[in-house]
C-alpha cells in the first residue's frame, strides 16, 4: 500500500503516483490532497488510486480507508463521493474545459485534432517536436484525457457538435 499526495515541490498534479505505479503496479494507492473537486478526483482514479482523502480528513476516517483498502476495498469520504456523483449526473460542456488551455495549447491542439502529425505542428507553429510534446502533455492534464483522440473528441465536439451527432 503506498499514499501518495498530489503537488510536490517540483511536479505535476499526480507525477507522484504515476511514478508509484510505475514502480509498484500491484500497489494499492491511497491519493491525498486538499483539493475537493472532481476533475481532480477523476485524474488521481484515472492514474491507478483507489482512495482518495483530504489532507484535513480526521484520523477514524483515515483509518477507516487504510481498513478498507488493505481488504481489497476503496474509500473516500460521503463529501467526495457527493462532488464525484453530481460531476457524473451534470457532466461540464467540453467547451468550458478547453478555456484552461494557453492559446499556444489550443493551436497545437486545433492541428492535432486535424491530423496533423507532432512534426508537422512543429514545423507549422515553429516549434521543436519536443515543445510540441510539452504542449501535448499540459492540454492532457487540464483536459483530464489519457489520448490525442480523447483530446480530439473534446476539441472537435466544441467546434462541429451538429457533425458529430449527425454521425452518432
Amino acid at each position: 500500500m503506498l499514499v501518495v499526495g498530489d503537488k510536490p515541490a517540483d511536479g505535476d498534479d499526480w507525477d507522484m503516483l504515476i511514478a508509484a505505479r510505475s514502480l509498484a503496479p500491484n500497489a494499492f494507492i491511497i491519493a491525498i490532497s486538499d483539493l475537493c473537486n472532481s476533475d481532480h478526483l477523476k485524474c488521481a482514479f484515472r492514474q491507478g488510486a483507489v482512495s482518495y482523502l483530504l489532507r484535513s480528513t480526521a484520523a477514524i476516517e483515515i483509518h477507516q480507508a487504510l481498513v478498507a483498502v488493505t481488504n481489497g476495498g476503496a474509500w473516500m469520504s460521503p463529501s467526495l463521493s457527493l462532488v464525484l456523483v453530481r460531476s457524473i449526473a451534470e457532466p461540464r460542456k467540453p467547451s468550458s474545459r478547453l478555456t484552461t488551455l494557453s492559446k499556444r495549447e489550443h493551436e497545437v491542439l486545433k492541428l492535432l485534432s486535424s491530423g496533423a502529425r507532432y512534426s508537422e505542428v512543429a514545423n507549422q507553429l515553429e516549434l521543436s517536436r519536443d515543445t510540441v510534446h510539452s504542449h501535448v502533455k499540459q492540454i492532457y492534464r487540464k483536459l483530464v484525457v489519457r489520448s490525442k483522440t480523447e483530446a480530439s473528441l473534446i476539441f472537435n465536439s466544441s467546434y462541429f457538435p451538429d457533425e458529430l451527432a449527425r454521425s452518432a
